[in-house]
């Protein structure tokens, strides 16, 4: 009887636990580090999760329909972060929902509750370095987060020459959009202020950038980002997001890609490379030197200065002492020649996969790469042997080597 209940009692056991393997492939539950929980935030959020390993390959954060995916950032310790921009969403109680993603398509979740504290700002339209085509400037100016009611706040912007004479003037109450006309004066550069006012003549906010004009039909318009370019080439754009974050945008490739948060620090240099991008940011105590490169950041260097220039394969940055030092940006590995054994004889799968006696590798005869030691001395070995024709590329003019046939011992 008592060995009947004992069985009962492990059935129904059995009955309660989760089947085999239904969280076998789960990532573990996100670490939340930032924000704490139940704290009061701005609207641009900072967001940081700790790394918790476990194969997570993807990790997003979203505060309603507002979303973004995380940069995964390793120093001392690995993390992911990025910042949330929740400008428009309403002063009160708002959930972080935090997710990640493993190889096999498993998931988890997390949410962190804060307090949504809007600061007041301005946004301002064109961006700063906007190029204008055409006689005509479309002003767009839209307040946010006052304590007041739009019909209070007193807006007046003007266009001016780099000297200060103005050339045209505009004013609205609450908000403004409106296309303003450029005098025959006008130059290649502006200058646009645009200033917001409370009832009392308080000045609440001022900006003041430059935008540059072209008459129309001198320019052909190549791409548009919606932000500031930083750089950029034949297919890919460089920019700077009104939030911080740098981005790259690559013509004929998905989504932009997140190449550097604005929650690592505020880069003073940033310019395209050959492989990906380099950013020299400074952060609360001191400078830090990043790459990026396939989806990925990495830390090169810390206490860094701000200056850096970018020559093809090489970085030049600032050590942080006035010294100027060379990063050469690692190229891509190609596979060392594959053989395969037919018929008795070893022989490579191309005559042109190998290692010459320049120490240069040749791949069909095309491109050459520097060869590696475990390379050099695969040829160097006994049992090697010259080839009796050359390559017919000019960039290698050593003999390709083949293996030597094995002996008939």
């Amino acid at each position: 009887m008592a060995t009947n209940r004992w069985m009962m009692a492990c059935g129904l056991l059995m009955l309660l636990l989760p089947p085999s393997g239904v969280y076998a492939d789960a990532p573990p539950i996100p670490d939340v580090a930032a924000p704490y929980a139940d704290t009061r935030q701005d609207t641009l959020l900072d967001i940081e999760v700790r790394d918790g390993g476990a194969g997570v390959t993807r990790m997003t954060a979203s505060v309603g329909d507002r979303g973004v995916g995380l940069v995964r950032v390793c120093g001392q310790a690995c993390s992911w972060v990025g910042r949330l921009d929740l400008r428009g969403i309403a002063k009160g109680p708002q959930t972080l929902l935090v997710k990640a993603e493993d190889a096999s398509g498993g998931t988890s979740e997390a949410a962190q509750p804060f307090f949504l504290v809007p600061q007041p700002y301005v946004l301002v339209s064109p961006t700063p370095g906007t190029s204008i085509t055409g006689e005509t400037v479309q002003a767009q100016v839209t307040p946010y987060s006052y304590n007041l009611e739009p019909s209070d706040l007193a807006i007046e912007g003007e266009l001016l020459t780099p000297e200060g004479e103005s050339l045209a003037a505009f004013s609205g109450q609450g908000g403004i959009d409106k296309s303003i006309g450029l005098p025959p004066s006008a130059g290649a550069e502006l200058h646009y202020r645009v200033n917001v006012y409370d009832p009392a003549r308080n000045v609440l906010s001022e900006q003041l950038h430059r935008l540059y004009r072209e008459p129309a039909g001198a320019l052909e318009e190549k791409g548009r980002v919606p932000g500031e370019i930083v750089d950029y080439d034949e297919s890919r754009i460089l920019y700077r997001t009104e939030a911080g974050d740098l981005l790259l945008r690559q013509e004929g490739v998905g989504p932009d890609a997140v190449v550097f948060p604005a929650r690592l620090g505020s880069p003073g240099f940033a310019a395209l490379t050959p492989q990906g991008a380099a950013v020299l940011a400074s952060g609360f105590e001191s400078g830090s030197f990043y790459t990026w490169s396939e989806g990925k950041l990495s830390l090169v260097r810390e206490g860094t200065g701000e200056r850096g220039e970018a020559r093809g394969g090489y970085v030049f940055y600032d050590r942080g002492t006035g010294c100027t030092a060379r990063y050469s940006i690692p190229r891509p590995v190609w596979p060392a020649p594959s053989t395969a054994q037919s018929t008795g004889k070893l022989r490579s799968r191309k005559t042109a996969d190998c290692c010459t006696s320049r120490r240069v590798q040749s791949r069909a005869c095309g491109r050459t790469a520097p060869c590696s030691r475990s390379q050099m001395a695969s040829a160097r070995r006994p049992g090697w042997r010259r080839t009796g024709r050359r390559c017919s590329s000019p960039q290698t003019d050593g003999f390709c080597r083949l293996p030597a046939e094995p002996s008939a011992s």
